[in-house]
């Protein structure tokens, strides 16, 4: 092919899937203004950094980094202090994750020279393209994504490092970013040993993914490996230089990392009960009242259908590993490829099995990174394969996924259609403007109302959560505390409280203190305005 047409196939290729990506979380784009309290932290985060106040770490989190704020900043500046913004600002990471697997693919596909490598390279990575829910969380919310996608790009440099010109800058670069993305959330360290991993193995590889065959007899050979594996660990030192300092800082807390070998039998239950089948698309939740998640009640026949696309997809995981380890005439370059993205499917399981933080469904999300790496695994099919295979094989798996992770979106959908907006103010908007002619400015509520309802009305509604052990940034709480008039929200949507029982409560003078309440209705709130001067 011409150069004129392999960079048209390029560009097209990653035209395709950058609309692709964001055509599928349509839905989520359209209603951003659902978007939950743990992502409305990082958008007032950003909102204060614009103004210059700047934080290591997430407000509230010892453990996790404000950078999905700082990321988020430009986009505000730029289109808005709105949840599309924060949601478009997610987004876009994980569509450059998405490319990058795409150029990785597209690498190997010329490695094996493969016609039309672009498209081979766009074949591999639409498992990043539609997707269950167990990517959803990240691609669509903050504050993960920042480290996903860093984690992501750290195995891509390191993958094209032996055909690049810059060779050791890939390796000292990838394993440095790596070390960064743990730096911006401690998800990250799931893709540590896959990284490393990936460093001892491009160190052997030789010119056009050929693997040093005179290793051992070779001094030239070792040493060159020796300098590739010292330019990794001395990018592998300074990426943690930055892990090192946060961990080391005052206000850290590492968080529950731990591993515990007891949770073995608690975690497999859900594993194959809910949050394996909703990982791989095998069937799909959504919140049918307030936060109440249940399972779709598919038909019996589809049932079957997403049952045998995901595992199938989970079978291409130890055939990659087969064939990386068996099948002839494979460049080392791929070898390595699938060996790193096989992998990734025992790695993640052990840390899903033995990990402390692994509660309910939604811990589906620990099980993120195997749809995340499906595009290492799949090198080795493609090269032995051949693309027009493969994308037979990958029909179902995908398909399955796509259909479960579209149901996911829950009332933002209505069959195969984006659900449309509701013409008018938002509840939030005239929440704001009642309350405003009352003169509050200070608000509690329970945490999945208080925090969504400061973002979206962009600080002109103030709202604490109702414990003070969920505060996550304190000169909210204290605003609200000086306040002689404050509220109290109700929202049945993200709420399971009874108003009447607040209204008691308050009555009382629990919650927000003693003083005069009223009560009344604002589209779907219940409002408690509290006269505590009186």
């Amino acid at each position: 092919m011409s150069h004129a047409v392999v960079r048209r196939d390029a560009l097209v290729a990653r035209l395709l899937v950058v609309f692709a990506s964001f055509a599928f979380r349509l839905p989520e784009l359209v209603h951003a203004g659902e978007v939950n309290s743990d992502s409305a932290i990082v958008g007032l985060q950003a909102m204060h950094v614009m103004k210059g106040e700047t934080s290591a770490f997430l407000w509230g989190s010892g453990y996790q980094s404000a950078a999905d704020a700082y990321w988020a900043a430009p986009f505000f500046a730029s289109f808005g202090k709105t949840p599309y913004s924060l949601v478009f600002s997610a987004l876009t990471l994980h569509v450059l994750g998405t490319l990058a697997m795409l150029s990785m693919g597209e690498r190997h596909a010329r490695l094996a020279r493969l016609s039309r490598p672009s498209y081979a390279g766009a074949l591999v990575s639409l498992p990043l393209v539609l997707t269950t829910a167990a990517i959803h969380t990240y691609a669509l919310y903050p504050p993960r994504q920042l480290s996903i996608t860093a984690a992501l790009v750290a195995l891509w440099l390191v993958d094209r490092a032996s055909t690049s010109r810059f060779r050791l800058g890939h390796l000292f670069g990838g394993a440095a970013l790596s070390g960064l993305a743990c730096a911006a959330d401690p998800y990250a360290l799931v893709f540590v040993p896959l990284v490393g991993l990936s460093v001892a193995l491009s160190s052997l590889e030789g010119p056009m993914g050929r693997a040093h065959v005179r290793l051992l007899a070779s001094s030239r050979d070792r040493r060159d490996v020796a300098v590739r594996l010292g330019a990794a660990l001395f990018g592998a030192a300074a990426g943690a230089v930055p892990v090192w300092l946060m961990w080391r800082s005052q206000g850290a807390r590492l968080g529950v990392t731990n591993l515990d070998a007891s949770r073995v039998a608690h975690n497999t239950k859900l594993l194959l009960e809910t949050c394996g089948p909703w990982a791989f698309g095998m069937t799909s939740y959504y919140a049918r009242v307030s936060m109440d998640y249940a399972p779709w009640d598919m038909h019996p026949a589809y049932a079957l259908f997403a049952k045998a696309g995901g595992c199938l997809f989970l079978a291409f995981f130890p055939a990659a590993l087969l064939l990386a380890v068996t099948k002839r005439r494979l460049r080392f370059a791929s070898r390595r490829a699938g060996v790193v993205g096989a992998l990734a499917l025992p790695l993640t399981l052990y840390g899903f099995l033995t990990s402390v933080m692994v509660m309910d469904h939604f811990s589906m999300r620990y099980l993120a990174s195997i749809p995340l790496l499906a595009p290492f695994a799949l090198v080795p099919l493609l090269v032995s394969l051949g693309p027009k295979r493969l994308a037979w094989l990958l029909v179902a798996p995908l398909a399955a996924a796509g259909i479960s992770g579209w149901v996911s979106f829950g009332p933002d959908v209505r069959g195969p259609l984006v659900a449309p907006r509701p013409v008018g103010p938002t509840d939030e908007a005239r929440l704001h403007e009642a309350l405003s002619r009352e003169g509050v400015t200070y608000a509690m509520a329970d945490y999945w109302t208080a925090y969504r309802v400061t973002f979206m009305t962009q600080e002109g509604l103030v709202v604490v959560p109702t414990h003070e052990k969920q505060d996550r940034y304190r000169p909210y709480r204290d605003a609200f505390e000086r306040a002689s008039r404050v509220a109290y929200l109700v929202d049945p949507k993200r709420s399971s409280e009874a108003p009447e029982v607040v209204g008691e409560a308050l009555a009382k003078g629990e919650l927000c203190g003693r003083g005069r309440v009223r009560r009344a209705d604002v589209g779907r709130f219940v409002v408690f305005v509290v006269d505590r001067a009186l």
